[in-house]
């Protein structure tokens, strides 16, 4: 019986140390959140100026860990931090301000979307960096739902949907866009923008800044 002894002691050892390696190297993301990762060493610095890092640069990472079982690449890489989906109501729009990205246009308020649909609403932070993302408040806005945004690339804040009540209408004054022609007070009107919904497509159609001709009727 004693011979047996010492394998296993050396049975419960390895168990041990299985049990801490698989802890280290898999991670559990819950349904409701996205987990941060950060790569510690053995890797490119990042450029000057940046704050997430892609593939092969050293510091946090601009992919995230979606809800599900995930193997990291342990001891290089770590998870910093698990962070909640950010909820947009159905009565809310979120505000979303890229914080790297390149530099924004000259003259610009709002980021233009380089990036187009490749970031997949604000998803996909490695295609929004390779893609030319612009750094700066973005033109593009979350609709409701349920949305995993780096927290640590993007910042998103929550406004409720305007209500025009019966009787009234809404007058429109634009912050960014075109110089208003010469001799005119009001923007020109022109389609396309969904009643001003569609920020992204008021800019490149043309849209210009101050206020518009064009009003919102009664509704949200």
């Amino acid at each position: 019986m004693n011979t047996f002894i010492p394998l296993i002691v050396a049975a419960v050892v390895l168990f041990v140390v299985v049990v801490a390696i698989l802890r280290r190297i898999l991670v559990n993301v819950g349904a409701q959140e996205i987990a941060i990762k950060e790569r510690r060493y053995f890797g490119q610095k990042m450029p000057p100026g940046r704050v997430v890092a892609t593939e092969g640069e050293v510091g946090i990472q601009a992919d995230v860990l979606k809800p599900g079982l995930h193997l990291i690449k342990y001891p290089f890489e770590r998870v910093v931090r698990k962070v909640p989906l950010i909820e947009i109501g159905a009565d809310e729009l979120g505000i979303v301000e890229a914080v790297d990205g390149e530099p924004m246009p000259p003259g610009r308020i709002f980021a233009p979307d380089r990036a187009e649909n490749a970031h997949n609403n604000f998803q996909d932070p490695i295609a929004f960096i390779k893609r030319g993302g612009v750094k700066g408040i973005q033109l593009r806005t979350l609709p409701p739902g349920l949305w995993p945004i780096h927290p640590y690339l993007f910042r998103v804040s929550v406004a409720k949907a305007t209500m025009v009540p019966q009787g009234k209408v809404g007058v429109i004054t634009s912050a960014d866009g075109a110089p208003l022609d010469a001799g005119r007070l009001l923007g020109k009107a022109f389609e396309g923008h969904r009643n001003f919904q569609d920020a992204e497509q008021f800019v490149a159609s043309g849209g210009q800044k101050g206020t518009q001709v064009d009003i919102l009727t009664p509704g949200t």
